[in-house]
């Protein structure tokens, strides 16, 4: 798969009823068994194949991360696009070491904290920087950087 914005999120933001910069945005870590499909909704839809069913949450020292600071929607004229960014989270520390996943992609959640409320805005198996995807953890901190223009870029192409 690739880099992608999940379809409600896309139509929320169109919609102007997703306002990133005010909102709790995290972090999710999911395995390979997740199979991304731009129709989810949310972190937990009920299914058994849902994002929820594949974070890595047995792993030593895993939590969702928040980005708070750094969100801002910017400009670029040059290149006829808009992004959307936010500072990268701090690193997990001692990621795995006991008990350890593969990170197979990086999903970018709406945070209410409920998971059948919470959604999922962008899915990231591509990211910038070491360690790249996917990743077996081993007790070493784990960061990432989603992209160096932004969490999500809009083109202004017709």
């Amino acid at each position: 798969m690739t880099n992608f914005v999940y379809n409600e999120a896309a139509y929320r933001l169109a919609d102007q009823n997703l306002n990133l910069e005010t909102l709790t945005l995290k972090l999710m870590l999911v395995n390979d068994s997740y199979v991304a499909d731009r129709d989810d909704q949310f972190v937990d839809e009920g299914g058994t194949h849902d994002a929820v069913d594949a974070e890595i949450t047995a792993v030593t020292n895993y939590v969702r991360k928040e980005l708070t600071s750094g969100k801002a929607w910017a400009k670029d004229t040059t290149n006829d696009m808009a992004w959307f960014d936010a500072e990268d989270p701090t690193t997990w520390t001692s990621l795995g070491g006991a008990s350890n996943d593969t990170i197979e992609a990086v999903i970018l959640i709406y945070d209410t904290g409920v998971d059948t409320t919470s959604l999922l805005i962008a899915y990231y198996d591509t990211t910038s920087g070491s360690p790249s995807l996917p990743y077996t953890t081993t007790g070493g901190n784990f960061s990432v950087n989603i992209n160096a223009q932004g969490l999500i870029n809009l083109k202004t192409n017709p």
